[in-house]
């Protein structure tokens, strides 16, 4: 996996601005297994690799996921967050993904994560 666990930390944090409920691009993925929520970030990234594959431009993830209403919790330019909930208890996603020099997915990874602070 590309992520590291900064990345994780910042996602989570990040991005508790959303009161409006899931982004659509989740569907009916949840997370059922909580704190870890491994089967629904599985399930995110089996989502984001079926519509973002492999030699997908960044330039169209990056317009879908702003359009829905994700945002950059970093300045790492590869990196894009949703949240929702209220506190104390919130959900959020995150993609991160590579790219090569001329701008097309090589990898891409989605994390759902969930709790209460």
């Amino acid at each position: 996996s590309v992520w590291e666990p900064a990345h994780w930390a910042i996602a989570v944090a990040g991005s508790y601005l959303n009161f409006s409920g899931p982004p659509p691009i989740l569907g009916a993925v949840t997370c059922r297994d909580l704190p870890r929520c491994t089967k629904a970030s599985a399930d995110f990234t089996t989502i984001l690799q079926r519509r973002f594959p492999a030699g997908s431009s960044e330039k169209a993830l990056e317009n879908a996921l702003t359009l829905q209403g994700f945002i950059a919790p970093t300045e790492d330019a590869h990196m894009l967050s949703y949240g929702w909930g209220h506190l104390p208890c919130s959900k959020s996603v995150s993609v991160l993904w590579t790219a090569d020099g001329r701008g097309t997915i090589k990898t891409i990874d989605g994390q759902y994560s969930a709790g209460c602070t």
